[in-house]
């Protein structure tokens, strides 16, 4: 009897050695394709997260995302820039990255922010949307700040490898051998011109959310004390949009305006983009035509002050 116990312990001993083996294993190679990869999504990712040490970055969503070009800003200021903008994230992802960049040296001189309330300031049940991108570096300063005010047990189940890349090794081995989205120092232009002409509604009732707000009171102080130039800029639009009471107030709360100590500048109702189908892919993005003279609009407000 007692022999059966013990082969049957050795035998769940063995299953779980085998499991962790394999885990790790698999980590591993996840690991080797993500600092591998040629391209995509996955290069964008590792090289925010362990290379970046550009002067100048641009954070935010989508909007940020496609709407500022990289290459023609580094050309214009003379400097090294990378556009960290992440497709439907906003502060969370922003102040888990920059925390991540100034504890390792390398924080930027100048970050443009692309702010879009509903990524930086509403609720809007977003919160999980930076998991994905944050979990490869679980353990990272900022990295972990934000994942434990997002769920608490990330950083238990993240010890696990496929936990970590269980929805983006696919992506990862991709990008290493193939990669198939297009991006130009995290710039991702998108070709072709509007086809649906529709406007999004926005809620004036929709309140701020708490935890968005406490991650940009950080995102603020975290660049103050390092002396970072931050610049909020509402990109151009294709139906003007304006900002809900609540976000006015936050914004001049924080001096956050046109001549503030963090400077606002708003090309929301520039009449050359406005209901302008031949500058944008969508109601809500810029086609790369759009986002090339957003971006030379936007250097020469910026370098004429």
């Amino acid at each position: 009897m007692k022999s059966k116990a013990i082969k049957f312990v050795l035998a769940t001993l063995s299953v779980i050695i085998g499991l962790m083996v394999l885990d790790f294993s698999f980590g591993v190679a996840v690991e080797y394709a993500r600092k591998n990869a040629k391209g995509g999504d996955t290069h964008n990712n590792y090289y925010i997260l362990n290379e970046l040490r550009d002067s100048v970055i641009i954070m935010g969503s989508s909007r940020a995302n496609h709407h500022y070009v990289t290459d023609s800003i580094a050309a214009r200021l003379h400097t090294s820039v990378y556009n960290c903008g992440i497709d439907g994230n906003g502060i969370l992802l922003s102040y888990a990255f920059l925390k991540n960049m100034v504890s390792r040296g390398a924080c930027p001189s100048m970050i443009i922010y692309e702010l879009f309330p509903i990524f930086d300031l509403y609720e809007n049940d977003d919160h999980t949307n930076p998991l994905t991108h944050l979990r490869p570096a679980y353990n990272a300063p900022g990295v972990s700040e934000v994942l434990a005010d997002i769920d608490p047990d990330e950083a238990i189940k993240n010890r696990l490898a496929s936990y970590r890349y269980n929805s983006v090794f696919i992506q990862n081995i991709s990008d290493a051998i193939s990669p198939k989205q297009l991006t130009i120092r995290g710039y991702k232009p998108i070709y072709g011109k509007i086809t649906t002409d529709f406007q999004e509604k926005i809620n004036n009732n929709v309140p701020l959310d708490t935890l968005k707000i406490k991650y940009f009171d950080k995102f603020l102080r975290l660049c103050d004390a390092n002396d970072i130039r931050l610049i909020f800029v509402t990109s151009a639009q294709f139906h003007k949009t304006d900002l809900t009471p609540s976000v006015k107030r936050f914004l001049r709360e924080h001096d956050i305006t046109p001549y503030g100590r963090y400077r606002y500048i708003d090309f929301s109702d520039n009449p050359d983009f406005n209901c302008n189908k031949e500058l944008f892919a969508d109601p809500s993005h810029l086609n790369d035509d759009g986002a090339r003279l957003f971006t030379r609009l936007l250097l020469d407000s910026i370098t004429a002050r």
